[in-house]
């Protein structure tokens, strides 16, 4: 018992200094993002800095024509438009160094906010490597347990060996068992069985037939005069022959690329060199839609009348 409470105890500190050491790891490289996005923010600082000096002598040059002028207008000297254009640059211009001053304050602003997350972080850095120096002592601390632990191990190995053993033979009991059992890939129903209670079977041995329910579908043989605006997602409507009260819904799933006849057992072959025209059969695959009362009557071979609705 205290050589199972020592082992795991050296484990939990192993992994706890693992822990501390990935949560340093993390916490530096979170302070070198938070350095770097810092440096970004005092390079915008300075550009947006360097900004408004361009636009403060932009503004100074459209005050002194704005000024100029206005002088000239009074004399009459120039026309009212030309006046209008220089008021308007004046206009603009103060906008401009307005707004990067604005700039400039936003700026500061988040480079005071990058150096206070920067400062949080080397908090946070501190306190993890304290974290890693506390598990590294735990873990010290539970190794010089483990060592004084008195190892008796001639009947601890006795019956380890045993064990391995008792479970060897368990797994080897549960493989049988798994061979003793086949599934069945789907659940449904069975209708041909070829097999019975004691009979020896090899390898890739049919042993019975499963109708899955769940899943029908309907193949309808339709001439290839009729398919000329039948597309796949299209309506259909299936109704039994044994059961006539019933009717499906169904949708037109996808129309097979070829007649029946062409991938039948035996292919027709005109080796006459007479032609007469035949029309052709189209398999077209209806899937029924799920949420429909009486699946469970619908069993293969069965013959339907499926109607597509075309509009």
């Amino acid at each position: 018992m205290t050589d199972e409470t020592t082992r795991s105890q050296v484990v939990r500190a192993e992994a706890t200094v693992a822990g501390a050491a990935l949560g340093i790891e993390g916490a530096r490289r979170t302070l070198e993002e938070r350095r770097s996005r810092l440096l970004a923010r005092r390079a915008a600082v300075q550009a947006a800095q360097a900004d408004v000096a361009a636009r403060q002598a932009d503004f100074e040059r459209a005050r002194l024509d704005h000024r100029r002028m206005r002088e000239l207008l009074d004399r009459g000297l120039i026309a009212r438009q030309e006046f209008d254009h220089a008021d308007a640059a004046f206009g603009t211009g103060e906008a401009a160094v307005e707004a990067t001053r604005q700039r400039v304050h936003v700026a500061h602003a988040e480079v005071a906010q990058a150096e206070a997350e920067v400062a949080a972080q080397e908090v946070a850095l501190t306190q993890a490597r304290r974290q890693l120096e506390a598990a590294e002592a735990g873990l010290g601390e539970a190794r010089s347990r483990r060592r004084e632990v008195a190892i008796r191990g001639s009947e601890a190995v006795s019956v380890e060996a045993q064990v391995a053993e008792a479970r060897a033979a368990l797994r080897e009991a549960e493989l049988n068992l798994e061979y003793a059992m086949i599934t069945a890939p789907v659940a449904g129903r069975v209708t041909r069985r070829t097999v019975e209670v004691g009979q020896t079977v090899q390898p890739g041995q049919p042993l019975l037939a499963i109708v899955d329910a769940a899943s029908v579908w309907v193949i309808a043989n339709y001439k290839e005069t009729q398919l000329t605006h039948v597309r796949a997602g299209q309506r259909a409507w299936v109704s039994v022959d044994t059961h006539p009260d019933l009717v499906f819904r169904a949708r037109v799933d996808s129309i097979q690329s070829g007649t029946g006849s062409r991938f039948s057992l035996l292919p027709p072959e005109n080796a006459s060199g007479n032609y007469v025209k035949v029309v052709q059969r189209v398999p077209v695959k209806l899937v029924l839609e799920p949420g429909q009362n009486g699946h469970a009557l619908l069993v293969p071979g069965m013959s339907v009348v499926p109607v597509i609705e075309l509009r």
